[in-house]
């Protein structure tokens, strides 16, 4: 099973706006949608390559009542350590998007 991190905050945000904010994030954190579900509120996006990562999978859920969940991953499933890369990619996406609340 491959290395990864998840945590969940709230914003009180509408979930319409909080969406597109969170593609905002991710856009700006060097990651590429892969897929977005606008009704369940999910994203799923992909970084590439580096001189440090195989790649990670990054996983954005958005409900109704403002709690945005993302999850960071390894891309390869072989890759059980991350070094805290996962946890970083998901503390600077939350970051980004705490600037983006209005």
């Amino acid at each position: 099973m491959a290395a990864k991190h998840f945590e969940t905050r709230n914003f009180p945000v509408d979930k319409e706006k909080l969406m597109y904010n969170a593609k905002l994030a991710m856009f700006a954190n060097g990651f590429e949608l892969k897929y977005e579900d606008q009704k369940s509120g999910f994203i799923m996006a992909k970084s590439g390559f580096s001189l440090f990562s195989w790649g990670e999978n990054l996983h954005i859920t958005v409900e109704d009542n403002g709690n945005v969940t993302i999850k960071s991953e390894c891309a390869m499933p072989t890759q059980l350590i991350d070094w805290g890369r996962n946890k970083k990619i998901v503390h600077k996406i939350f970051a980004t998007l705490a600037t983006l609340r209005t």
